[in-house]
């Protein structure tokens, strides 16, 4: 049995709104070798018009097969050789079976039988004398037909046959009768009614192909967050496979088997779920890895691959929140190019104008209902109303002769205690001890707000002059890697700079050492607390590559 496997795919699409399904179709033929299957023993008989006697002759020959669903015939085979004269033509047809013998052609043919000579005598199932011949188009069919072999010429053709002899009384296989002299009897009989019958069947190969189809329906789009689902399905006509004319185990014959796998497009790896859920938004290139195996006279496998692309929909976004005071004007301003945005006034646009006047101080919440390609999302806004915040900074202690600069930050309006109108002002330096407040009111746009620090001016030299003998540092200048000697335990030390701002704050982990070597040159005021009080000391931190 000479297995084709030559396979047809089609990979097609229908479209209902945002679904797909992709059906992957497989045509694959078969050369049905059910009377080969019955057959131990092979002999030849002759086929043309008119045989030794001359009256009459046997000018072809017709076997009867079923399809139980549709197939297409596509051809024949059977084994066939010329014993005289030269390369002969032989009709090669497709008979109606559903009266139970040959009727209407369906289809036809021709197809050359080569002469081997006077005498053929090599076996006639020899693969040398296989012929097959095909429709020029393919028999869409269903139910029962007849393939038939024809020689209405006196040429001597021989075809196989089984020589077994179990034919009789299946009625499957049939002669032509040709009378040459006397046409009463031309026709088709399967049993002469003098008794005569025929007790054979002939080799005859239908050859066919079936169809085995699988669907995959999935949405186009799908929302980010959502499960992307598909939906499977596989139809093969597998009444054809439990028939004996199509599968030599039909009577033990269990189904056929079939895989797939997908590969989501979002680098996860190939899997037989038919579900999945995306982590990102955008196109995902969708694959459909099936297989399926079929067993009739041959096993057949094949794979498949379609892709497709769907797109995973991300409608999120984040509007930020916002402060302002009351009187001004405030947008809230959602991502453009949606399909629909509905804002808790039920306006529709892609902003919201909210006017402050008359609003008193406190939080107002907002909120966008928001559609992308069918995916809805929404997001929550909060509208802070209240006087501006003004922040200089903390409280400043100073040495005598030193100033510090204050910055406000960027406003419309300034108004310091001092008379003056800047963004930043200097304050100092301080010729005498004491405190002094600096006050800032800030304008912007209808909103004001304000903001005190208190500066505090201390004789630095006095008190570390008083102390000095309670804790020693040395070497000073240093690099800023003090060695510490000190009657009491030093509990934290403050890095003062001259502007008076703590640049650093030392947690004395080691009573000994002293590492502020992270600080920039410059002389500072070193305030320490200790069990016994609070002690000063000016060091000064020089880089000796400085020097």
């Amino acid at each position: 049995m000479k297995k084709i496997s030559t396979l047809l795919l089609v990979c097609a699409i229908g479209t209902a709104q945002a679904q797909i399904t992709d059906t992957y179709e497989v045509w694959f033929n078969d050369t049905v070798a059910y009377i080969d299957a019955k057959t131990s023993s092979y002999s030849g008989i002759g086929i043309n018009q008119t045989n030794a006697g001359g009256g009459y002759g046997y000018a072809g020959y017709a076997q009867l097969f079923e399809a139980p669903d549709t197939v297409n015939i596509e051809g024949v085979c059977f084994y066939g050789v010329m014993d005289s004269g030269s390369n002969f033509s032989a009709a090669v047809k497709m008979y109606d079976g559903s009266s139970g013998s040959p009727g209407a052609v369906i289809a036809a043919t021709t197809h050359v039988i080569p002469y081997f000579g006077s005498g053929y005598t090599g076996a006639m199932n020899d693969p040398s004398i296989l012929q097959c011949a095909m429709f020029t188009t393919p028999v869409q069919w269903e139910g029962d037909y007849f393939l038939g072999i024809e020689n209405f010429t006196s040429s001597d053709m021989y075809i196989a046959r089984s020589a077994d002899g179990d034919g009789a009384g299946e009625g499957l296989s049939y002669t032509y009768y040709k009378g040459v002299s006397d046409p009463s009897f031309d026709g088709w009989y399967d049993m002469f009614s003098f008794g005569a019958g025929w007790d054979f069947d002939l080799i005859i190969r239908p050859v066919v192909s079936y169809r085995s189809q699988s669907m995959v329906t999935y949405d186009t789009t799908v929302c980010l967050g959502d499960t992307f689902r598909l939906a499977f399905e596989y139809h093969l006509d597998d009444s054809l496979m439990h028939n004996k004319f199509y599968n030599p185990n039909y009577a033990t014959y269990n189904g056929y088997s079939v895989s797939h796998q997908f590969d989501y497009g979002d680098m996860t790896g190939l899997t037989s779920d038919t579900f999945h859920l995306y982590t990102g938004g955008g196109f995902k290139g969708v694959e459909h890895m099936f297989s399926a195996t079929v067993s009739s006279w041959g096993t057949t496998s094949f794979d498949s691959t379609c892709s497709r692309v769907v797109e995973v929909v991300d409608p999120y976004f984040d509007i930020a929140d916002q402060s302002s005071c009351s009187g001004d004007s405030v947008y809230f301003v959602a991502d453009q190019g949606y399909d629909s945005y509905l804002w808790n006034d039920l306006s529709s646009n892609d902003s919201l104008l909210i006017e402050t006047s008359g609003m008193s101080n406190g939080d107002y919440t907002y909120y966008v209902d928001y559609e992308l390609n069918g995916c809805f999302s929404s997001d929550t806004m909060t509208l802070s109303i209240g006087d501006l915040l003004v922040n200089l900074g903390g409280d400043t202690t100073l040495c005598l002769n030193q100033e510090v600069v204050l910055t406000a930050g960027v406003y419309d309006g300034y108004n310091w205690n001092t008379g003056q109108t800047t963004e930043t002002i200097q304050v100092g330096p301080f010729i005498s001890p004491g405190s002094e407040e600096i006050i800032l009111t800030a304008t912007q746009g209808n909103c004001s707000g304000a903001d005190t620090v208190l500066i505090t001016v201390d004789n630095c030299l006095g008190v570390e002059s008083l102390q000095s003998n309670e804790v020693d540092l040395y070497p000073n200048p240093s690099n800023g890697y003090f060695h510490v000697k000190s009657t009491s335990r030093i509990k934290t030390v403050d890095v003062i700079a001259l502007s008076g701002k703590v640049v650093k704050t030392v947690i004395m982990s080691d009573q000994h050492i002293l590492d502020i070597t992270d600080v920039a040159d410059g002389v500072y005021l070193l305030e320490m607390e200790t069990e016994a009080g609070m002690l000063y000391k000016k060091v000064r931190v020089i880089r000796w590559n400085s020097w």
